[in-house]
């Protein structure tokens, strides 16, 4: 035997002595952070603590995640108990996940293509070439490029990482608990914000202020997006119900507590998109399988949107709807400055129509993103239009054109058609009902890119790849056994 091969117990003893010596090297660092004050100690101290974690158990390193996505969060954005910066640790937990899915896919050799490979790329592309065009500078093609890529990535760092059905399982059961924490959680804050304590924590006046602090722990504004993260469980669960599916996964009746949170949020989009995204679940896998009457189906839907925003821009009955969406209560209350999610609609389009390269490439990653480096403000923010940056389509469009809003929309329905052959492939009532609760989810998110950002937002984008990689490893794991057969 060769003097310098390290045996199977030789690697576990190193390992040992590597991670005591972390432990040890980022317990010395809280210290010095704490006693002097160091915020780069401390930073450097949570990198180090994050890397500990992912390190030994991808599993705790999703954990680890959701504790940001549905505390940190909330205790930064509500509360301002730690500093905004924290949030950034979301990303280096993402980044550590696929660097370690990466490292373990190319040592294991399972790098495996999945269906959104090539539409990915061809986007990705024309974000660079949008930024060469419009001379962005590298810091704005790299925050605009961040929010589509960000849970992607994780996406990718769960497949190559082969995450296995029983802690797949695991970690979705902990989601549809954060999901009914969030009712109390929520009636909770309906009745603190509604107090002068509330006031004072809130800081706004009178209604407005309630609601919009009605987020559960998503944190501070996110009154849609808690919306679009309950109404997506409640799909879920509606879908198990339509396919037959009596397991004790998802029983229906509970299911409906996750609506009571919707009023006190108070998400008009929210609302108005729900029954539509209910009979899209509802009827399509009833219906016959011919794909024409699907595709009526969902033309009716994309109908009954448009008609009840132009019944609600005209009818003077639904004036806090209408003012909701076109913005007129935004522009009575800060003096006529603003308009709303139309607007911002038109004012994009009118932005990227000025030539073609605009039209096709759109203004430049990072003219419509939100940004905390100094030197990088997004140079395309109107006061009057304040909701450019929010909607997923007039981002995408704003940003990198009709070209990139095709290609991400793409990917987005092959994901779709995706789902659907697993649905068809899958024995398994818990993974049909998955799949089926994704192509709802996708339904939602797609009507919902009006309103706000669904792909870009933590929580509504984690809870949708998430759901992805559990279906494509599945997916892979049947075909696999069906070809050992």
């Amino acid at each position: 035997m060769n003097a310098f091969s390290i045996t199977a117990k030789g690697k576990e003893t190193f390992s040992k002595i590597l991670l005591f010596s972390l432990v040890a090297i980022g317990g010395c660092l809280l210290a010095r952070g704490i006693v002097f004050s160091d915020e780069k100690i401390l930073a450097i101290f949570a990198f180090t603590a994050i890397a500990i974690v992912v390190w030994q158990s991808t599993v705790n390193g999703i954990y680890l995640l959701l504790l940001f996505l549905f505390l940190i969060n909330y205790l930064v954005t509500s509360l301002a108990i730690f500093p905004y910066e924290t949030i950034w640790l979301q990303d280096v937990i993402i980044l550590l996940l696929f660097m370690k899915g990466i490292g373990y896919a190319i040592k294991e050799k399972r790098l495996k293509g999945t269906p959104i490979d090539i539409v990915l790329v061809l986007l990705v592309i024309t974000y660079i070439f949008s930024a060469f065009g419009n001379n962005s500078s590298i810091i704005g093609l790299t925050v605009a490029i961040r929010r589509p890529l960000k849970y992607i990535l994780l996406f990718y760092a769960l497949i190559y990482l082969d995450l296995n059905e029983v802690n797949f399982k695991k970690i979705f059961r902990i989601l549809i608990v954060i999901a009914f924490l969030q009712i109390p959680i929520v009636l909770f804050q309906h009745y603190i914000y509604d107090t002068n304590i509330g006031y004072y924590l809130a800081r706004f006046g009178g209604a407005w202020g309630k609601v919009d602090f009605c987020t559960g722990s998503v944190g501070r504004g996110g009154t849609s997006t808690l919306a679009f993260l309950l109404i997506s469980f409640f799909l879920i669960f509606l879908g198990s119900r339509v396919l037959e599916n009596r397991s004790k996964e998802f029983p229906l009746l509970p299911a409906f507590l996750l609506l009571i949170p919707l009023p006190f949020a108070l998400s008009i989009g929210a609302n108005y998109l729900f029954p539509l995204a209910g009979a899209f679940v509802l009827f399509f896998y009833r219906f016959p399988k011919k794909i024409i009457i699907k595709g009526v189906l969902l033309v009716m839907l994309a109908a009954i949107f448009l008609l009840i925003i132009k019944t609600s821009i005209r009818t003077d009955i639904m004036t806090d709807i209408r003012g909701r969406i076109v913005g007129e209560q935004t522009y009575a209350l800060t003096g006529g400055r603003q308009t709303g999610r139309l607007g911002s609609l038109r004012a994009t389009y009118q932005a990227i129509n000025e030539d073609p390269f605009s039209f096709l490439l759109g203004k430049g990653p990072g003219r419509l993103t939100v940004s905390h480096f100094v030197e990088h403000k997004g140079a395309l923010f109107n006061p009057r239009f304040p909701f450019i940056s929010h909607l997923q389509v007039t981002n995408i469009a704003g940003e990198v054109g009709v070209l990139g809003l095709a290609f991400f929309y793409i990917m987005i329905f092959r994901i779709f058609l995706f789902a659907n052959n697993a649905l068809k492939e899958f024995e398994d009532p818990y993974w049909r009902t998955i799949s089926y609760g994704l192509m709802g989810i996708i339904v939602l998110f797609t009507l919902g890119s009006v309103y706000i950002s669904p792909w870009f937002i933590d929580h509504l984008s984690f809870l949708f790849w998430f759901l992805l990689s559990g279906i494509f490893l599945e997916w892979r794991r049947v075909r696999a056994m069906r070809d050992n057969r």
